[in-house]
């Protein structure tokens, strides 16, 4: 991203993804996202059940 580090040099090379994170960021930031709908009167309410 900088340019500090080489990137990818061939098609050979493979970078690695984990995706996998804490469950509470998720719910952190879905949490922040949902105050910020009812503050501004935005969104769509679901019935799930």
């Amino acid at each position: 991203v900088t340019g500090d580090i080489p990137g990818r040099e061939d098609d050979d090379e493979i970078i690695l993804l984990n995706p996998m994170g804490m469950a509470i960021e998720d719910i952190s930031s879905a949490y922040f996202i949902y105050q910020q709908a009812q503050q501004q009167n935005i969104g769509t309410t679901l019935n799930l059940y």
